[in-house]
């Protein structure tokens, strides 16, 4: 060989050597560079999700806090409803007030119950006789004693040529029970 055929082949040899290590250095660089656009895209999905995480975070805390403030209001509210099953005992509390009140009463007895967003609503209808006076009496303290009670109707009836006699009087109550 000569000194020129040697020279090239000298030059073709390191060129194809760095052909070859560039091709081997480029696969795992590639690779490198490849894994690194794909952490720091994890990175940033990653960062966005604890963002998400410390704001839910914050409204969590912020509903806990409404929400304790709100058990504290119930819990110190003088209505607190009972079972819709503790009827017979409601009938006996309007029962007494009633008679309390100077009235007399023919008849008590539940209603209809109606399903309420919180609570249920139970239909209570009283009858008997009484004077206007006591019927008022007994309504301000129906408030006063039952504030879980209200009063939907009611009626008085009375012969005003019968001025010694009572008048009739109905009341269509309403109970909010617990559901």
């Amino acid at each position: 060989m000569t000194g020129q055929s040697a020279t090239r082949a000298s030059v073709t040899g390191v060129a194809v050597m760095a052909a070859l290590t560039v091709a081997f250095l480029a696969g795992p660089v590639w690779m490198l560079l490849s894994h690194r656009r794909q952490t720091d895209a994890a990175r940033t999905h990653l960062q966005a999700k604890q963002e998400e995480l410390a704001q839910a975070q914050q409204t969590l805390a912020g509903v806990n806090r409404q929400l304790n403030r709100l058990e504290a209001t119930l819990a110190d509210s003088p209505i607190h409803l009972r079972p819709a099953s503790a009827i017979n005992t409601r009938l006996g509390e309007l029962s007494d007030l009633a008679t309390d009140c100077g009235l007399l009463i023919d008849e008590i007895k539940p209603g209809r119950t109606s399903l309420g967003e919180h609570y249920k609503i139970v239909s209570v209808y009283l009858a008997g006789t009484g004077t206007y006076q006591q019927c008022a009496v007994f309504c301000r303290r129906l408030r006063e004693a039952l504030p879980d009670m209200g009063a939907h109707s009611f009626a008085l009836a009375a012969d005003i040529t019968k001025r010694d006699q009572p008048a009739t009087f109905g009341f269509d109550l309403r109970w909010y029970a617990a559901k």
